[in-house]
């Protein structure tokens, strides 16, 4: 590809406004970019488990931790299952550390214990919203044109 008669290098990844693209639109260097940088986050909550209260470490998470699991997230619901997966497994994994409840409990008690939502179900609330805009000509111009 040119652009002015000067080639455009070929890249098998690129990383725009913290989202990573690979060349196959397969999402498996953003997913595992997100979920070191999420389980980073995590482990002082960790070690911290005793210290601080439940809420406390709710609002933590919530706050600073989950919002990066939802930015881009209607962009990267079409990566694979193993990928989804991994990120619903650290999600999880901040229910039991929010909840208290032991390691290996049902996945949808602990986060409806805490009145949360899976990830999947997050995405496609959020994928619908988005769809509702577009229908309705809410959203950007160039995004309605598209679809």
């Amino acid at each position: 590809m040119y652009l002015d008669n000067n080639p455009i290098p070929q890249k098998s990844n690129h990383k725009h406004l913290g989202f990573i693209l690979d060349s196959n639109l397969t999402f498996n260097i953003h997913v595992q970019n997100l979920a070191d940088k999420i389980q980073k986050q995590l482990n002082p909550l960790k070690v911290h488990f005793n210290l601080l209260k439940s809420h406390h470490l709710e609002t933590i998470y919530l706050s600073f931790i989950k919002p990066h699991l939802d930015y881009c997230d209607i962009i990267f619901n079409s990566a694979n299952k193993t990928n989804l997966d991994k990120l619903e497994r650290i999600h999880y994994q901040a229910a039991i550390l929010v909840s208290g409840c032991i390691h290996g409990s049902n996945t949808q008690k602990v986060l409806s214990s805490l009145n949360w939502q899976t990830l999947s179900s997050r995405r496609n609330e959020r994928l619908k919203s988005y769809m509702f805009k577009v229908c309705y000509t809410v959203c950007p111009r160039k995004m309605y044109n598209i679809f």
